[in-house]
């Protein structure tokens, strides 16, 4: 449940003041957030400003995390993690833009995010936390060994700096390009530091389109997408290969949690389009191929008990897709 409320100010067309207030509740177990926050933004020429916002956010955890069960030596079921209260983050944003034209403009943000109440193993040798995890198996197998128990004393922090190129949709065509360089890390309960996954320290996305009228009457129109991502590889960690030949399964190095990077990722996808428009209906036929390049990115390493040794597994080479769609 949230509610908010919203003042927005400007004073002498050079300054835009944007403050509010917003509060979450949590009915499953009674916990709430109030968060205020601020936006300042100065106009200090005709197309450039700056601004500057800070504020409290407030979240629920996944639902899946508060339903973890684990059965008692009595029979009775317990929820270890049904009062964990909200995830908190302080966020601090400063950036600059500048409008070129009315159709481009170039934005550049540095940003600063201090995460706290984050819920982590209870027990002090673990290295789990829930600002690592992927999804809620992790939550429930990877925090196995002191029965899923989370408390709410992690923290964590981001910050980075993001550029960002826009032309907006005009004369047939578009292109966004976005570039930024970062950092992702959390503290467990024994406060210890470590990276997370996604710390891959840059990440940059080119998105960019062209359309052309064509037809008789020029009705029907013809597109061409394309989008590049290019991003750091995710942080993993070490194997420990004799450990695993004992254990009969994979045994990761803790003490060097997250140390090392896979390889690049690196993804291409292209977009075909065909348009036919008439007087009481519109055609879409549509061809999107994902990763164009097939270049197998790395998903993820474990120990192979039939090899005794690591294998790396990939993620999805090309796949191709092929819509249809009619409005009336």
């Amino acid at each position: 449940m949230d509610a908010f409320a919203q003042w927005k100010f400007h004073i002498k067309s050079i300054w835009e003041i944007n403050a509010g207030i917003n509060a979450s509740y949590l009915l499953l177990n009674n916990t709430w957030g109030i968060d205020p926050r601020l936006g300042i933004k100065y106009f200090f020429r005709a197309r450039q400003s700056v601004s500057l916002a800070v504020g409290l956010y407030s979240k629920p955890d996944h639902l899946s995390t508060y339903f973890i069960e684990r059965r008692q030596l009595n029979g009775d079921l317990k929820y270890p993690n049904l009062n964990l209260p909200m995830l908190r983050a302080f966020h601090l944003v400063a950036g600059y833009e500048v409008k070129f034209k009315d159709d481009l403009r170039l934005k550049i943000e540095g940003y600063f995010q201090s995460l706290f109440k984050i819920p982590v193993s209870a027990n002090r040798r673990s290295v789990f936390s829930t600002l690592n995890a992927s999804t809620v198996f992790e939550v429930i197998f990877q925090n196995d060994e002191d029965g899923a128990q989370l408390v709410s004393e992690g923290t964590g922090k981001n910050y980075g700096i993001e550029c960002t190129l826009e032309k907006f949709f005009s004369r047939g065509y578009y292109y966004l390009l976005t570039t930024s360089l970062f950092d992702s890390k959390f503290r467990t309960l024994d406060g210890q530091a470590f990276h997370t996954r996604y710390a891959t320290n840059y990440a940059t996305n080119l998105v960019g389109g062209k359309e052309w009228s064509i037809g008789v009457r020029k009705k029907n129109a013809f597109g061409l997408n394309v989008r590049l991502t290019l991003v750091g590889g995710l942080r993993t960690t070490p194997i420990l290969i004799d450990e695993s030949r004992q254990a009969g399964m994979t045994v990761y190095d803790n003490k060097r949690f997250n140390t090392i990077c896979n390889t690049d990722y690196h993804r291409l996808d292209l977009g075909i389009s065909y348009r036919i428009n008439s007087e009481k209906k519109t055609h879409w036929i549509r061809l999107d191929i994902q990763n164009l390049t097939d270049h197998r990115n790395v998903a993820y390493r474990y120990f192979d008990q039939c090899t005794q040794n690591t294998v790396t597994q990939y993620q999805n080479g090309l796949i191709p897709f092929v819509n249809y769609r009619i409005e009336f």
